[in-house]
């Protein structure tokens, strides 16, 4: 439950040979296609070679808080993250030059005949053409475990010397940032979305910053 049912992946058809020792995938397979594991062993590769990979349920969801004062200055910063989780993003920006759509930064690295350590397979219109390349493996799936500074406070509360001219009983400025920093190697888009949704037109989680003024009378 909660996992994905792939083709597995195991690279990228270097040669015209590599391609004819290799199980049948398609009449049009080439070098620069992606290459899937035969796991049955029956020299085809289809549905009966899907293997159950992956979870859209993170094996640890977590939070912590650090924080720290001196002379008057306060900081507190609010960690939070899951760990072992996947999604499988598809469609515009996930696959190169779908429904339109451009190619990011990261695709640009596909394969040509100049270019065989590509981490991308040989450009093409998903399910055109180049159709084995999108079909549903292990190549696409993406872990999408993050850890992210939720919240950062950093406030100053004056002494009280000074308070006691201004008639209060405490002073305390302070400026906050929301979504500050995110560390995860989901680059496509914001990790922190619905898992299982798997166009990426959501809007992602922006960052706030504020400042603030605490009085006490």
């Amino acid at each position: 439950m909660n996992s994905f049912y792939l083709l597995d992946a195991e690279g990228i058809f270097q040669t015209e040979q590599e391609v004819e020792n290799h199980a049948f995938q398609e009449e049009d397979t080439q070098p620069g296609d992606l290459k899937y594991r035969d796991v049955n062993g029956d020299g085809v590769i289809d549905g009966d070679d899907r293997i159950i990979t992956g979870s859209s349920v993170p094996d640890w969801t977590y939070s912590f808080t650090l924080g720290a004062n001196f002379k008057g200055f306060d900081i507190e910063a609010f960690f939070q993250g899951v760990e072992g989780i996947d999604t499988y993003p598809t469609r515009n920006l996930a696959y190169p030059v779908d429904n339109g759509a451009g190619i990011t930064q990261e695709q640009l690295d596909y394969w040509t005949p100049e270019n065989t350590d590509a981490a991308y397979p040989r450009i093409g219109l998903p399910f055109r053409g180049t159709r084995a390349n999108y079909q549903l493996s292990t190549f696409w799936l993406q872990d999408a475990s993050f850890l992210r500074l939720k919240n950062l406070q950093i406030g100053y509360t004056l002494p009280a010397s000074m308070i006691d001219k201004l008639n209060m009983r405490n002073l305390r400025v302070y400026l906050n940032g929301q979504n500050l920093f995110t560390l995860t190697d989901f680059t496509l888009f914001d990790p922190e979305k619905n898992i299982t949704q798997t166009n990426l037109y959501g809007y992602p989680t922006v960052a706030i910053y504020s400042v603030g003024l605490n009085i006490e009378f």
